[in-house]
This record gives structure tokens, sequence and C-alpha cells, in this order.
């Protein structure tokens, strides 16, 4: 046998690829499950072969952070029969639903394609390579448009190359046949019932008391057996430990039926595990902990709005997802994150609590808010508040903090966002007040910490930045500082692109 034909053997083959934007994560999920378990009519089929449509492939776990498709992904889009795109505004707005879609055609421009809509009109969801070449067939998923049952039909319909008509009659018949089987059991179980609501009621503490003592031992892996683990090894079992334990969270389809202590525990574990999987990059694995833990945050809310505890613990969630949000290259939804979060510390006025935690979150949330408006020079007296508080926090814990590269680090930049904010808001005198207290901050930080580049390194950043506001000879000597230690810092690290490309562009200002 030839290389290439043990190539081919090896390649799974797929009824279809489905395509989808992040964003619609759980839609896809959904439309993934019903796809592989639907079952056709034995009359659309050759006698013997199997009533399944077959396997349908999804991943986008691996995407966010890469910059190109994925050997795995276009392998997958060549051994594919058919190519569903789940279409939304998120997903006309995805390169790699593009990207997908350009290839598929590309490797088989004689395979069907279907556009699923999901949401949105046709004009702002479909993603435009859909349109090159023809109008795709289409299933309309809304509940104003086919609904969810009809158009699923269509894209079965269109994946298996069979009738509507005959999927639809036999979609009936087996609602109908549904029907009867229920009525049926009616009877039945409520004979049942009787003896099964005694059986319950003693199976009910067991239960419990089993599932008090699973929790326990999830987090006690995930903290006492976490610090006790050092090294590669450590970090393997680990991974093995958040995967295992994650997985034992998500079985927990319903929330409704665990105790606030269990909802609790649930969120402290499964943070955990998220910061542990972010800390390794591991952004897939990151972002189903983070999400099932703002699940569960959200949970908690839900069952008492009123409750200030958790409604912090909520806008922490938000946060955390924020960050990663942010890591992954998703800067909107970072901000869309970071704002929800805003407004729940907001009604909490959490920056006049005297919790170091509130305090710290607030401070980090306030700060990224602030440069985030003054990046896009939207700045009004809500954002120039945001800045105030992120300043005025980053002094309180930095007084506290003798960690230079926490919130000292924290403070330098909230000041100099600050002063930008205020420089944009016509506040000139005040911008270059604080812009002073941010250069004399870094100094000094720069100063007591010589061997710490993370802190040089920010130095470098706040000189070059805020060199752009100051008069021409003042900027001069300032975008002199900044390459010098962008020169330091690339001799120290060669490997640093970031460094390299910064220093080109202190060079070049320096120029003009």
């Amino acid at each position: 046998m030839q290389a290439s034909e043990r190539r081919s053997a090896a390649t799974p083959s797929f009824q279809a690829f489905l395509s989808y934007s992040h964003a619609d994560k759980a839609a896809a999920q959904r439309l993934h499950r019903k796809l592989e378990s639907y079952r056709l009519p034995r009359h659309l089929l050759q006698a013997g072969a199997d009533r399944r449509i077959g396997k349908i492939f999804r991943d986008r776990e691996d995407l966010p952070a890469a910059t190109y498709l994925s050997a795995v992904v276009r392998q997958a889009l060549a051994a594919s029969q058919a190519l569903i795109v789940l279409c939304s505004p998120a997903a006309k707005d995805s390169r790699w639903v593009a990207r997908e879609i350009a290839l598929f055609r590309e490797l088989h421009p004689d395979r069907p394609i279907l556009a699923a809509l999901l949401n949105g009109e046709p004009g702002e969801a479909f993603p435009p390579p859909l349109h090159d070449g023809g109008e795709p067939l289409a299933a309309d998923l809304r509940k104003d448009g086919d609904g969810y049952r009809l158009g699923f039909l269509k894209v079965v319909a269109g994946v298996m190359g069979v009738p509507l008509d005959s999927l639809v009659q036999r979609d009936s018949q087996r609602q109908m046949q549904r029907v009867m089987a229920v009525t049926g059991l009616v009877t039945a179980v409520a004979v049942t019932m009787a003896v099964m609501t005694v059986i319950a009621l003693q199976a009910r503490s067991e239960a419990q008391r089993q599932q008090v003592a699973a929790e326990g031992l999830i987090e006690y892996m995930l903290t006492d057996l976490r610090e006790d683990l050092d090294g590669a090894a450590g970090v393997a079992v680990m991974t093995r430990v958040n995967e295992r334990a994650l997985a034992f969270y998500e079985g927990q389809e319903s929330l409704v039926t665990l105790s606030p202590d269990s909802l609790e525990r649930r969120a402290r574990v499964i943070g955990r595990l998220g910061e542990d999987a972010m800390f390794r990059q591991n952004y897939a694995l990151a972002r189903r902990n983070l999400e099932e833990r703002a699940r569960t945050t959200q949970s908690l809310l839900d069952d008492t709005p009123s409750d200030r505890g958790r409604r912090f613990n909520h806008a922490l969630s938000l946060n955390r997802l924020a960050v990663l949000s942010e890591a992954e290259g998703y800067g909107a939804q970072a901000e869309a994150e970071l704002r929800k979060s805003w407004a729940l510390l907001s009604d909490l006025q959490a920056w006049e609590s005297g919790n170091p935690e509130w305090q710290r979150t607030t401070a980090l949330v306030a700060g990224n808010l602030c440069a985030i408006d003054a990046l896009s020079k939207d700045v009004d007296a809500a954002t120039l508040d945001k800045c105030r508080i992120a300043v005025e926090l980053g002094i309180r814990l930095a007084s506290e903090d003798k960690v230079a590269s926490r919130a000292p680090y924290d403070l330098v930049f909230n000041l100099m966002w600050h002063s930008v904010a205020l420089e944009q808001a016509g506040r000139r005198d005040d911008a270059r007040n604080v812009r002073r207290d941010a250069l004399q901050l870094t100094d000094q930080l720069a100063a007591a910490n010589p061997d710490n580049r993370k802190i040089r390194s920010q130095r470098m950043e706040t000189y070059g930045y805020l060199a752009s506001f100051e008069a021409p000879p003042v900027r001069r000597t300032m975008l002199t500082t900044a390459m010098e230690i962008a020169q330091e810092l690339t001799r120290l690290d060669p490997e640093r692109v970031e460094w390299k490309s910064t220093l080109e562009d202190f060079r070049k200002r320096l120029e003009e």
C-alpha cells in the first residue's frame, strides 16, 4: 500500500462538517447532538444500511488562539461530504467560518453547502463566502422562520440528499407514536410513583451524603493535593484532575436541586481550575471552566438577586472571563464582559467596601474600562469616574502590597490611563499632574527592582506612550529614555519580538 493510501485509510470520513462562530457554541452543540442521534426512515435506505446520519465534525476548541486552520480541521473538511454553516451575525464576522467555507468549496466544488439561519436576517448573518458561486441551500431555524423542527429536517434532507416531504411525514408519525406511548405510560407511572416516592425519600439522604463527600474530595484534589504536587509530573496529574473534576460538574445540567453550599464550593473549585488552565495557556479548557463558574454564580444570583456577596461573585466570574477573552484575542467580548461586571460592582458601590478582594477586583475592572475608553477616545464623566476609582483604590492597595509587580505595578498603568483620559477631556493641568505621578512611580519601582524585567518593560511603555502628550523637547527626552530601556531589554532577551518591535518604533518616532 502506498503512503498516500495509508493516510487516506487512517483519516476518518464525516457525513458533514459543522462550521460556526465561537459565540454560537451552545446552539452548535445542540444541532450536533440532534444530527448524530437522528434516525432516518427505513424506506429511504438500502437494505441493511445504518439508519443514523453518521459522524458530524464539530471542533472550535483550538481555534481562538490560532492564526490558521489546524491540520485536523483541514483534514476533516477534506473528508466531509457536506458543509453545514450555522449562520448568525457572529458567524458573518468570524474569519474562521469564512476560511472553512472557502476551503471546503475549493476542495469540493460539487458538494452541498447548507446554511442554517440561527438568528438575524440573512443579509446580516450569512458569511460573505456563502454567496460566492450562487445561493446556498438554506434552512431557517428561527421561531419566525421555518421553526427549529422543520429547519432541522431541512438540514437532514440536504445532508443526506433525501426528500424533505418523507422526513416531515415520518416526523409527524414519530410525534404521534410518542403521544400514544406517553398516554399508555401515564397509568403505569401513576401506580409506580407511590412506591418510588418511598424509595426516593430513603435514597435522598444517602445521595446528599455521597454528593457532599464527592465535592469534598474534589476540593481536596484542587487545594491540598495541588500544593503537594510539583514539577512536570504534577502539572500532568493536575491537568487530568482538572478534566475529570470538570466532567463531574458539567454533568450537573440543572443546578436548581443543588444546595447553596454545593454551588459555592462548585464555583470556588471551578474558578481555581480555570485559573490553572489559563496560566498554562490551555485556553479551551480555561473557557470551559470559567464559563461553568459563571453558570454557577449566575444560578446563585438568580436564587437571591439581592444578596451582595453573590452579586460580587458573579461580577468576579465575568471579570475572569474578560481576562480570558482578551488573552484569546476577543477584545469586543472582553469589553462586554467587563461592562457587565462593572454594572454589578457599581450597584454594590464595591470600592467603598472594606473587603480587599472586592477592592482589587473593582480596581482591575475600573482600570481596564478606563483604558478602553481612553484608547477609543470615548471619554465622558462616567469614564473619568472609573479612572479616579481605579487610581484611588490602587493607591490604597499598593500601600499594603509589598510585591512591586502586583498592586504598585497596576497603579502605574491606572495613573497613565487616567492622565490620558483627563487630557482628552480637556483637563490638561490635571492630566499633566497625573502623568508626573505615573512617571515618578515607575521610576521608583524600577530603581528599587533593577532586575525585574516586567517592571522595566512597564517603565519603557509608560515613557514611550506618555511622551506624545509633551512638548517636543520633553518628548525627545522621554522617547530617548524609553529607547534606552528597550535596547537593554532586547540585549537581555533577543528572542522577545515585541521588545524588538517597540525599539524600532521608538527609533522612528525620534527620527520624525
